[in-house]
Formats: C-alpha cells, sequence, structure tokens
C-alpha cells in the first residue's frame, strides 16, 4: 500500500516543482499524479568514541557534534552526536507544492496472494460498504502465481480489505483510512471482523460477497486472477 496525491488538472508546472525537491510526478488524462515522500522522524543519537590519536575519523557525514572529554588537561574520550532519520511506518509527507493546489488523496491498493499445499492467503479489496471497485491495472503477465492481481485506487477516507486463509473458513475484514494531520497524512488499519465465515455477523452482512471471494482466493491454488472487481 502507499499514498499518492492527485492534482486537478494536467500542471506540468507541479511535475518540475517536485523535481526540484527531489521527488516524483507524473501527468495522467485530467489530473497529476504525485507520488507522496514517506514521513521521516530525525533522532539525536549519542555515543562515546574513544579513539585519541590525530584526526577524528568517524566515518559519517552525520556528525552534528562532538565533546572532548577532558581530565587533568588530557583528552580521555569523545561524545559523537549524530541526527539519525527514521522512516515513520505508514506515514506520508504532503509537499508544500501539492497543498496549493486543488487536489485529494488515492490510496494504492492491491487483491493479491492465492493458496499453496497446506498454507496460504488471500486478500481483496472492496468499497467502505462491501461493494466491487474498478482496478486501473490488471497484471497479464509476469509472477501471477499468489502474486498481485489487481491494482486499485481508491479515494480518501478509504476502503475495506477482505483476507481469507487456505484450508479454513477463517476471514478478516479490515478498514483501511486516510487519516490528515496538517501536511502529514497517515494509513490506518483497524480489524472490523475476525472469524468463521459461516458465523459472519448480520451487522457486516454487505461484506459477505466480498468475504466469500476472499476465502475462494485463499484456497485458489497458485492464484493468478482476480476474484473481486468490477
Amino acid at each position: 500500500m502507499k499514498l499518492v496525491a492527485k492534482v486537478r488538472g494536467e500542471v506540468p508546472i507541479l511535475v518540475e516543482a517536485m523535481k526540484e525537491i527531489k521527488g516524483s510526478a507524473r501527468l495522467v488524462k485530467g489530473a497529476t499524479i504525485v507520488e507522496l515522500p514517506q514521513a521521516v522522524k530525525v533522532e539525536r543519537k549519542t555515543m562515546p568514541y574513544m579513539r585519541l590519536h590525530d584526526g577524528l575519523r568517524v566515518g559519517k557525514d552525520d556528525i552534528v557534534e562532538i565533546v572532548e572529554h577532558v581530565s587533568e588537561g588530557e583528552v580521555t574520550g569523545f561524545t559523537v552526536a549524530r541526527d539519525i532519520s527514521r522512516v515513520i511506518p505508514d506515514t506520508y509527507t504532503i509537499p508544500a507544492p501539492v497543498q496549493a493546489l486543488p487536489h485529494h488523496l488515492e490510496l494504492e491498493i492491491t487483491e493479491h496472494g492465492g493458496g499453496m499445499t497446506g498454507t496460504g492467503s488471500g486478500t481483496v479489496v472492496c468499497g467502505e460498504h462491501g461493494e466491487r471497485l474498478r482496478p486501473f491495472r490488471v497484471p497479464q503477465g509476469g509472477h501471477l502465481a499468489n502474486g498481485v492481481h489487481a491494482y486499485f485506487a481508491v479515494r480518501e477516507p478509504g476502503c475495506v480489505t477482505v483476507t481469507g486463509f487456505r484450508l479454513s473458513w477463517d476471514v478478516r475484514i479490515e478498514r483501511v483510512n486516510v487519516e490528515r494531520d496538517g501536511n502529514a497524512a497517515r494509513i490506518a488499519t483497524t480489524e472490523v471482523w475476525y472469524g468463521d465465515l459461516r458465523e459472519l455477523p448480520s451487522m457486516y452482512s454487505e461484506f459477505e460477497a466480498a468475504a466469500k471471494a476472499a476465502s475462494d482466493k485463499g484456497d485458489c491454488y497458485h492464484c493468478r486472477h482476480v476474484h473481486f472487481a468490477i
């Protein structure tokens, strides 16, 4: 899964603006698709460094501070501080050039998987109320066995996925939503229900067709095709 921004209209200047900030965007009919960068958290870490010979060679470019430790007029060691960048899972940054234009976010998500000899699982995608969705791409070649069989672009707030398992009636229904917070957006996955398909509560009956398709996909040996889509 990943998030992209869909900007209204074909905007070549936005493609150039994204290149300048080392981003990526492409023109499609009537819109501009922007690949959103994953959000990064910078943490400052300190650690001792004991090499006392001339020239401190740590071998990193991210050193932001070096502190000498002196005892009785002699250097006894160093403390090195580094800024370490960590990717925040399932969280993306909406670049300023995108925020300035009419846009919405889309979740790119896949139908994938299938059964193997004694294990395996298959996942299908449906709308918020269990409806079938239209994929923007269905692979016709390459490695299809238990791979990706359909690509969907779902407008925020999101969609639902259902996973079925090989040689089992169990299914897992999960809601996948896009949550915005300022210039950041997060993919939030919440389990709706897990259990035996034959005991699906009536309150979730709108997902019954998708759940049956997911169960079939999980049992589909070396699955190579789409089970639930328009």
